[in-house]
């Protein structure tokens, strides 16, 4: 039973039948593992990739390139945890990733705009 509530109150929510899930928690269990597999073999080949490259330019997009995959490890392994705080923090690392290659474009140019 889902109970709306107001200032004061507390919801209470009982799950359906199991049988008429359209998900089992096991199969989240399984989908988040291999998410997490898919995650760290792109991170691993970024990391691979920069150590292989000889540009800066390339090695700062590739910077990215294993940044973001480590942040979708970190949101996989959030859907199953119970805490929304995961959630939160996963969206500052997405805005402030943006400034690592901002800044590694300046490096790259060396201060010129």
């Amino acid at each position: 039973m889902i109970s709306l509530f107001s200032a004061g109150e507390t919801s209470t929510y009982e799950p359906a039948d199991p049988s008429q899930w359209l998900i089992t928690p096991t199969a989240v269990n399984v989908i988040g593992g291999i998410g997490v597999a898919v995650c760290s073999l792109a991170l691993l080949l970024g990391v691979v990739l920069i150590f292989r490259v000889r540009g800066n330019v390339s090695r700062a997009v590739l910077a990215d390139a294993a940044f973001y995959p480590m942040v979708g490890v970190f949101l996989t392994t959030a859907l199953l945890r119970s805490t929304a705080i995961t959630f939160d923090i996963a969206m500052l690392a997405g805005l402030l990733g943006i400034l690592s290659t901002v800044g590694l474009a300046r490096v790259v140019s060396r201060g010129r705009r």
